[in-house]
């Protein structure tokens, strides 16, 4: 009998133990003024863990995040993650009447900051990924650090470099401003970008499908400066283009207004795509890719797309120049307030120069994996 459960001592010590469950809170947001790449980003980052995790998720529209992990679960067939959320949709800031969602980050950061504390509060979280706009102030960061490890994603405010890791997922961050960082704690460039799991499956491919359209209008979850339908009039205007293909994102509010507009439009063929989820096979099947700098630029780089870049604001327009600056082969930019002429010359300019280009020369896209092994070696 003691030799027995000695045996089975000695059995159990020797087994490989299953690496404990690590409880992580996750807090993005997406909907029509923010756009969904923040949402999606996060939702992925959580699928890919290959580590036990706890997932309790914070944002303003769980609506949309459900559908959005609904259509990343199909990439991660044997995970089997279950996500408690909490919604911030139905909380009001003081200074505005409106729901929080809509009056952007810099009003929205107390409650959330409140929101984030309070949910800390209630339960011992191991890490706090944050992936968004929000101006912390620093006592607020130096607060959320007394519950968990700080992991900031995309945090442009000083107040993050008092964060455990601040990620900046991108390849455009001026080489001025890391030097504002603790370079021990700084993550950027493209081995720090994140790529949508479908472009990771294309970027195997061995050969282009035929191409389809003249070109693709992809301005992301939401599009708030309504550039698609802008595009397609001077498209229409033009006279460059006969097959159109239209991205249609989950937090679109002028999608009534493209699809009226397409179907007064029809000596072109527009083919409109209500859900981004078979996008990706679209730009490879496009001669070059309209977008803002973004997500949808580093998954064309990554795939070997040319892309006229199309910037939203001055800041997307600042970001957008320094990447083509890095990255000529990227495509080329033109300004949403200039000219039907300028928007031709510029287009006829773009493939002339940018044909398809070799993607394999761009190590893009290792976000998931690197802040996987970021994770594995916080001290629990």
């Amino acid at each position: 009998m003691k030799l027995t459960k000695h045996l089975h001592r000695v059995l159990s010590l020797s087994l490989p133990r299953k690496a404990p469950a690590v409880n992580v809170l996750f807090h993005a947001d997406g909907e029509a003024q923010k756009g969904i790449g923040h949402l999606v980003r996060t939702l992925d980052i959580a699928l890919s863990m290959n580590r036990p995790i706890q997932a309790t998720f914070l944002t303003f529209t769980p609506n949309i995040g459900k559908k959005v992990l609904s259509q990343l679960q199909e990439y991660y067939p044997n995970t089997n993650l279950q996500f408690q959320w909490h919604s911030l949709s139905k909380i009001k800031t003081k200074k505005s009447k409106k729901p929080l969602g809509r009056v952007g980050w810099i009003h929205a950061v107390d409650i959330v900051y409140e929101k984030l504390l309070k949910i800390l509060g209630k339960k011992a979280f191991h890490v706090l990924v944050s992936d968004g706009k929000y101006p912390w102030t620093k006592k607020q960061i130096l607060e959320l650090k007394k519950h968990a490890h700080i992991i900031l994603i995309d945090n442009i405010y000083p107040a993050a470099q008092f964060s455990d890791c601040l990620i900046f997922p991108t390849d455009h961050f001026p080489e001025s401003q890391k030097k504002k960082y603790p370079q021990d704690m700084l993550r950027t460039g493209l081995d720090w970008t994140w790529l949508h799991p479908a472009v990771r499956k294309l970027q195997n491919q061995y050969s282009r499908p035929p191409i389809t359209f003249d070109t693709a209008l992809c301005f992301g979850g939401a599009d708030p400066a309504k550039l698609t339908l802008k595009m397609m009039q001077m498209i229409t205007e033009s006279g460059l283009f006969k097959t159109v293909a239209v991205a249609l994102g989950q937090a679109f509010t002028h999608t009534t207004q493209i699809k009226e507009f397409a179907h007064n439009s029809p000596q072109i063929h527009w083919t409109i795509f209500e859900s981004n989820s078979n996008i990706h096979n679209t730009y490879l099947q496009s001669k070059f890719v309209m977008a803002p700098l973004g997500l949808t630029l580093y998954e064309c780089t990554a795939l070997g797309v040319p892309a006229l870049v199309i910037p939203f604001d001055a800041e997307n327009e600042i970001d957008a120049k320094e990447f083509l600056s890095r990255h000529p082969d990227a495509g080329k930019i033109f300004l949403s307030h200039q000219d039907i002429k300028v928007f031709i010359k510029t287009i006829q300019g773009l493939l002339k120069v940018h044909p398809p280009f070799n993607s394999k020369t761009f190590q893009i896209g290792n976000l998931r994996d690197n802040l996987k092994k970021e994770i594995l070696i916080i001290p629990f």
